[in-house]
C-alpha cells in the first residue's frame, strides 16, 4: 500500500508539471506590447527600432485634424516615419487643437461633424496602414468635453460612426477610459448607449494602479466588462515626474520609482491576463522640455532611464 501511495504521489506531481509547463509560452504568445508617442523622431531611435524592435504604436490626434492643412501636414509627418518602420498604428481622436480644454472653448463635435471629419481622415491616411481606431482619448476625463453621462452617450455615437466607417477592415475599441473619478459608472453608461452589439475591446489607462502599485481600479474595470470583452491598456506606464497646472509637484522626478511602476504594470497584466492582452506604454520621450508630465522611458536627450531597462527585460512581447 505504501508503494502504491508513493507511486500515486509521483504520478500526480508529473501530471501537474506537464500541465503547468506549457502555460508560460502560451501566455507569452498572447501579450503584445507597443509604445505610444507623439514625436516622429521616435521611430529613428535605435533603442526603439533595433533593441526593443517595437512593432506597435499609438497616436492621439484632434478629431478634426483632417480639416486643416496644418493638421494634415502634422499627421502626415508622423505617419510617414511610422510607416517607414512598418508600425501597426492605432489612432485615438481627441478634442480639437483649437480648443483650450479644460478651459474654454472646449466643445464636443456633433455626431455629423465628427463623422465627416473622421471619414476624411480615414480616406487620407489609410494608405499608411491605419486599421485601429479609438473614438475619443480618455473620454471620461474632466479635461475632455466628453465627460459625464451625456458625454458617454456622445462617445457611444462616435463609436458607432467608426464601426460603420470601417466595417470588418478595422479594429475599433470602445470607450478609452482613464481610471479616475466615477470611471466605472461612465463605462456602464457608454455600454448601455452602444446597444446590443457591445465592443469586443475596451481601452483603459490605468496610471493610478500602475504608479501606486495597486490592482483595485483595474479590477473594478474588469468587473464592469461584459462577458467576452477584452481590455487593452491603451496608455499606461511608470511616470517619471508630474507637476500640476498650479505648480504643485504630484510626483517628483525619480527613475527608481518609475522603474518599479513599470515592473508593476506587467504584474497587473499577468493577474488579469485572461482579459488584458495588449499594452501601449506611454511615452518614449516627453514631447517638449517644459512638459509638466513626463513618462518617457528615455531622457529628453535620448539617453535611457531605468524604466527602459525594465522594458528591455520584456522585449519578447514587443515583437
Amino acid at each position: 500500500m505504501r508503494r502504491r501511495s508513493v507511486l500515486l504521489v509521483i504520478a500526480i506531481a508529473l501530471a501537474s508539471a506537464l500541465t503547468f509547463v506549457p502555460a508560460a509560452p502560451a501566455e507569452a504568445a498572447r501579450l503584445k506590447v507597443g509604445i505610444g508617442d507623439q514625436s516622429a523622431d521616435t521611430f529613428s531611435n535605435p533603442l526603439f527600432t533595433r533593441t526593443l524592435r517595437v512593432k506597435r504604436t499609438r497616436l492621439i490626434v484632434p478629431w478634426d485634424a483632417a480639416n486643416t492643412a496644418g493638421g494634415r501636414a502634422s499627421v502626415r509627418t508622423w505617419m510617414s516615419a511610422a510607416r517607414k518602420r512598418r508600425m501597426e498604428i492605432m489612432v485615438a481622436f481627441n478634442h480639437s487643437s483649437g480648443d483650450a480644454c479644460p478651459g474654454k472653448p472646449c466643445k464636443a463635435p456633433s455626431t455629423r461633424s465628427y463623422q465627416r471629419a473622421v471619414k476624411r481622415f480615414h480616406r487620407l491616411f489609410r494608405r499608411y496602414g491605419v486599421r485601429i481606431y479609438q473614438p475619443w482619448n480618455e473620454s471620461n476625463s474632466r479635461t475632455q468635453p466628453t465627460s459625464g453621462n451625456r458625454g458617454a452617450r456622445k462617445v457611444a455615437a462616435y463609436y458607432r460612426v467608426l464601426v460603420r466607417m470601417c466595417g470588418r477592415r478595422c479594429t475599433v475599441t470602445g470607450a478609452d477610459i482613464q481610471d479616475i473619478g466615477a470611471y466605472t459608472k461612465y463605462t456602464k453608461t457608454f455600454l448601455r448607449a452602444v446597444g446590443r452589439r457591445k465592443p469586443k475591446i475596451m481601452g483603459l489607462h490605468n496610471y493610478s494602479d500602475t504608479n501606486r502599485r495597486g490592482y483595485r481600479r483595474t479590477a473594478a474595470f474588469v468587473r464592469a466588462m461584459p462577458r467576452g470583452t477584452r481590455i487593452w491598456l491603451t496608455e499606461t506606464g511608470g511616470i517619471y515626474s508630474f507637476q500640476q497646472q498650479d505648480g504643485t509637484v504630484s510626483l517628483p522626478a525619480s527613475e527608481s520609482r518609475q522603474a518599479r511602476s513599470m515592473s508593476h504594470m506587467f504584474r497587473i497584466q499577468r493577474r488579469y491576463r485572461r482579459v488584458i492582452d495588449r499594452i501601449y506604454v506611454y511615452q518614449w520621450r516627453k514631447t517638449n522640455s517644459f512638459d509638466r508630465f513626463d513618462a518617457g522611458v528615455v531622457n529628453f536627450d535620448g539617453t535611457p532611464r531605468r524604466a527602459y531597462r525594465v522594458l528591455r527585460k520584456y522585449r519578447r512581447y514587443f515583437r
